[in-house]
Order: C-alpha cells, then sequence, then structure tokens
C-alpha cells in the first residue's frame, strides 16, 4: 500500500481555517480517510466528505485541499487535487519486473 503521509502533511501544513475535501467512488475510501484526518481537522478546519457516483459528473466544492482517489482524479479539474494511489509506485515496478 502507499503511505498516506504526503497528505496528511498537507493537512498538517495548513495555516489559517481551511477546507478539507475528500472525494471518492468509495464509501470505505470516505471512512478510512476520516478517521485519519479528522484528528488533524479538529475544530480549526472543516473536512467534508463527497461520495461520488461513477459516470455521473463530479461536482466538488472549492476547497484548500481536495484529497481524492484515482478514480475521481481523472474526473475532476483543480489543481488543489492530491490523489491517492492504493498501490505504491514501487510495488508495481515489482509487478511488473516479475511479469
Amino acid at each position: 500500500f502507499s503511505s498516506a503521509e504526503p497528505h496528511l502533511e498537507m493537512v498538517r501544513a495548513l495555516k489559517q481555517p481551511s477546507l478539507v475535501v475528500v472525494a471518492s467512488v468509495s464509501r470505505h475510501f470516505l471512512e478510512v480517510a476520516r478517521g485519519l484526518l479528522s484528528p488533524l481537522t479538529g475544530t480549526q478546519h472543516s473536512l467534508l466528505e463527497c461520495l461520488l457516483e461513477t459516470g455521473k459528473p463530479a461536482r466538488i466544492p472549492r476547497a484548500d485541499v481536495v484529497l481524492c482517489d484515482t478514480i475521481v482524479f481523472r474526473r475532476i479539474r483543480t489543481s488543489r487535487a492530491s490523489p491517492y494511489r492504493l498501490i505504491a509506485s514501487d510495488c508495481l515496478e515489482q509487478i511488473r519486473a516479475a511479469l
């Protein structure tokens, strides 16, 4: 699995009250993200979860940080989006090398 640390660090780095959006097509992804991010957002930041349906337009509000899965990342247009890749790049390279 990929580390979520870079994404958590993005939230930790927020200095002003901010909106952090987590967007995914997976309820489980949102639940895990909530568990990881809630302690970081505390009362200073707002955490908003967006469960998106496959095949429908991705409607995500303006936010200071948008964390999403790679499926959603392909569907949204914002420079503030950071995709989480479930499988680390080095693991994919090992799989390719083994094939």
